[in-house]
């Protein structure tokens, strides 16, 4: 019997299999079903059966033909044709079993990361959840197993309804029984995950070597609690210890829509832009929370390095890109805007800004510095996050009225207390509350000048500028004013002795709008 046959196809499986990465060669134990050993014995049962059938016709007739009109071959040739094409088959199998992304044993697969978690060969986690995820993810059920027994279905007896109780317990026992194995597939796949994302070393290794897997557990159909306990961690690192990835794509989302005043976040900053697609998914994660919380350790962490590392002839906006406040600063910037574009009814804990502007000031100490330096419009890099927080809230109440943002939300009253998902009425509140703090802790005298100005810019805008509605506003914020202390409040009077009205007289209803500000604060 002629064995190159046989010698060729171990020959193609071997380079196969040589061709194949890491990943796909330590997997292929759990790629490869019954069926597929059913089908490589019957072909290879076929082509012994050629190969024999070879040996035989050329022993007793090889002059034997299969003819007609159109053309004459041997058994032989045939029987050699049938091997060829046999061993083409079972290449192409073998291939595809070696390449190809789907998981059959995913049981047994998710065990093996499980053992390779105890040992810390997070690389191969890494490698084999990232290469067949979507497989693995596909035949997850979140929702795991459902209750069939009266006592795990307490809400349905509770109302009295024995009937449709019971109906429901056929219907979950019968989705229970459909679904045994993806069940305790899912089981086995949740207590993974359990160990992966609460595990800093695993996030590290993956943020470091695969920073976009994050995207693909963002789109994933895993449970939500799952998913925030991933964006936690990963986030912190993000901002504290590897954050060269994460700072570029924040100061590459520039472009402005100019009619929404709302960020053009591209795909390509995917970091961003699937964390931001949509507002509703990210509040759940509580990304407000994620990235404020390791902005704030940062800024518990360090000294008054940040005000006296810069010189008087370097320009703060060139060192802010790699500032892990200003970042977050601009995060939330990025996050509130795409909420006021979705319409978005949830409350993001705005009061971060409040917070970064609290460990700002007892951070700032810049009294050494040169007379000269206090000339310049921004200090450092904490008087630029300082003005950047305030511009940002005056910035989203302004965008809250945009004609063509399709933001809407009552204002149930004109006092200075939250009101739930209102995002114009927290930034008022924010930035006045803010104002006090930074008047109260005796930051740059010119930059509170600044700021005041920009606050009162904002009265004029709400009250001339926007709809009836946005009067209303101008009354919050004068509200919010009014119950600061009295250093804040004379701070107010002295810009309001010294402001241009002169573009507000210009207005048909700017001398009204003029007048009552002025009395509300007793300036002529």
């Amino acid at each position: 019997m002629d064995f190159s046959i046989i010698l060729s196809l171990v020959g193609i499986v071997i380079s196969i299999y040589t061709v194949a990465d890491q990943t796909q060669k330590q997997n292929i134990r759990y790629k490869i079903s019954f069926l597929h050993i059913i089908i490589f014995i019957l072909l290879f049962i076929f082509l012994i059966g050629t190969l024999v059938a070879v040996e035989y016709y050329n022993a007793v007739n090889p002059s034997l033909k299969v003819e007609n009109d159109y053309f004459s071959l041997s058994y032989t040739v045939i029987a050699s044709l049938n091997s060829l094409l046999i061993l083409i088959l079972i290449s192409i199998l073998a291939g595809y079993i070696i390449f190809n992304k789907k998981i059959v044993k995913k049981e047994k697969l998710v065990r093996k990361l499980k053992e390779n978690f105890y040992n810390n060969s997070f690389v191969q986690i890494i490698n084999s959840l990232d290469y067949y995820f979507d497989n693995l993810n596909k035949y997850y059920l979140p929702e795991g197993r459902k209750a069939t027994t009266r006592q795990e279905n307490l809400s349905i007896i509770f109302q009295n309804k024995d009937n449709l109780n019971k109906f429901e317990l056929a219907k979950n026992y019968l989705y229970n029984f459909i679904n045994k194995n993806r069940i305790n597939y899912s089981t086995k796949f949740d207590e993974l995950l359990q160990l992966l994302f609460l595990n800093e070393n695993f996030i590290e290794e993956l943020a470091d070597r695969n920073p976009y897997f994050f995207v693909t557990i963002l789109e994933s159909k895993l449970q939500i609690n799952y998913k925030e306990q991933f964006v936690e961690k990963i986030l912190k690192y993000l901002i504290l210890e590897n954050n060269d990835l994460l700072f570029f794509q924040v100061n590459n989302t520039n472009e402005i829509n100019i009619k929404r005043d709302t960020y053009k976040i591209s795909s390509e900053n995917y970091l961003i832009y699937y964390l931001f697609k949509d507002i509703e998914l990210a509040n759940k994660l509580k990304v407000w929370k994620n990235i404020g919380e390791p902005a704030l350790s940062y800024l518990d962490n360090v000294n008054d390095q940040m005000c006296l590392e810069l010189k008087t002839d370097i320009y703060v906006e060139e060192k802010v890109g790699d500032s892990v406040v200003y970042n977050s600063i601009k995060i939330f910037d990025i996050m509130i805007r795409r909420a006021l574009e979705q319409n978005a009814s949830t409350f993001m804990r705005l009061d971060y800004y409040s917070h970064f502007i609290n460990k700002i000031a007892r951070n700032y100490r810049c009294n050494s510095l040169d007379i000269m330096c206090l000339e310049k419009e921004f200090l450092n890099i904490y008087d630029y996050s300082i003005y950047q927080i305030f511009y940002n809230l005056i910035s989203w109440i302004k965008i809250s009225f945009n004609e063509n943002i399709d933001y809407s939300i009552e204002l149930e009253q004109e006092n200075c207390e939250f009101e739930g998902g209102n995002i114009p009425k927290a930034s008022i509140i924010i930035a006045t509350q803010s104002l006090e703090t930074i008047v109260n802790r005796k930051i740059r005298g010119k930059l509170i000048d600044k700021i005041l100005n920009l606050i009162i810019d904002l009265y004029f805008s709400l009250e001339l500028e926007f709809n009836e509605e946005a009067k209303q506003y101008s009354n919050v914020l004068l509200n919010c004013l009014h119950k600061k202390n009295d250093e804040t409040k004379t701070a107010l009077k002295k810009i309001l002795n010294t402001y241009d009205y002169i573009p507000q007289f210009n207005n048909t209803d700017g001398t009204r709008a003029v007048r009552k500000i002025k009395n509300s604060f007793n300036v002529r």
